[in-house]
């Protein structure tokens, strides 16, 4: 009896010690299931380029904006404008644009009882078609080609329409030696007499422009630039240039806020401009940018004479000093 109750009590004994080890000893993990390569090097990729550049382009094709500005002649005439901008990516280096602007002008007349002459309106409506490719090469270089067209719809006697249809083309290259420095540069030329360019600048029919920005943070760029003409110009007024700067911020809701401003150089370029812009149309933050802050100045002002004479003639246009 004593001898079976001595066998039970050890069998159980045994069964506990069994249990009690198998909950101290770790379970063998489950080895991961390796997946067949299904050699899908397409989905891999896109899934690598995903929140790049290419794919923020391709998630905004349209981009907008308004902007504020005003410009004081050496003569006397100021004006100040407000435009509307609307760009649309039609393809990844293909975008088409337009810039509506109502512009007010004041110009002295001269005489005693109106010593101003104030007017208001449209002005021509430039037009823009750009094509344009960053390259994957050190330096970052990218290349771009652009044509502008002015649309006569201002008004003739206010300075603000050239009363025909205005053209012009340009070439614009952009380098980044470093990840906070862009240097951008643009040449073109009016192949009519009035142009988006030339009727800011002046009379020339080929113009120039030479930039800097830095790039300190994701959400502040500062920017200087140097245009002016290059080719032959009206020996009335002499050769227009202008230094400008600018600085751009990166805010939520309006996207950017960018702030230029210039000052003449000689010529019948303005003696002094600025310009507010705001909207996603105005972003100037990625270290490598083909457009120049002269050339964000220009969007402000619409297309059109803006005051200017005819090219090649002698006769001062009102609110205009020429050469001494």
């Amino acid at each position: 009896m004593s001898r079976r109750i001595l066998s039970i009590a050890l069998i159980f004994g045994l069964s506990a010690g069994c249990r009690l080890s198998a909950q101290q000893v770790p379970p063998k993990p489950t080895p991961p299931v390796v997946k067949a390569d299904t050699g899908n090097k397409a989905s891999a990729d896109a899934d690598s380029t995903k929140g790049g550049d290419d794919a923020e382009e391709s998630g905004r094709p349209i981009t907008s904006g308004v902007s504020f500005g005003g410009l004081n002649y050496s003569g006397g005439r100021s004006e100040r404008a407000t435009s509307a901008s609307l760009h649309w990516r039609a393809l990844p280096w293909l975008s088409i644009g337009a810039t509506p602007t109502f512009a007010r002008a004041v110009e002295p007349t001269g005489a005693a009882l109106t010593p101003v002459s104030t007017k208001t309106g449209l002005t021509d409506l430039p037009i823009d078609l750009g094509a344009d490719h960053a390259f994957d090469l050190p330096l970052a270089p990218s290349l771009g080609i652009g044509l502008g067209i002015t649309l006569p719809i201002g008004d003739t006697a206010s300075g603000f329409g050239a009363g025909k249809l205005g053209s012009s083309i340009s070439l614009s290259a952009g380098f980044s030696p470093t990840d906070f420095l862009g240097l951008n540069f643009g040449v073109g030329r009016a192949l009519t007499d009035f142009s988006v360019e030339s009727s800011f600048s002046g009379s020339s029919s080929e113009f120039g422009d030479a930039g800097i920005s830095l790039h300190p943070g994701d959400r502040v760029s500062f920017s200087m630039g140097l245009d002016g003409e290059i080719g032959a110009v009206d020996t009335t007024y002499g050769r227009s240039g202008s230094l400008s700067g600018g600085v751009s911020f990166s805010l939520p809701y309006v996207n950017s806020i960018s702030l230029n401003a210039s000052h003449g150089l000689g010529g019948s370029a303005p003696s002094w401009s600025f310009a507010l812009g705001m909207g996603s149309d105005f972003a100037a933050l990625g270290s490598v940018t083909l457009h120049s802050v002269s050339s964000r100045l220009r969007r402000a002002f619409g297309g059109g004479r803006h005051g200017l004479p005819t090219k090649g003639s002698k006769t001062p246009s009102p609110g205009r000093k020429k050469k001494p």
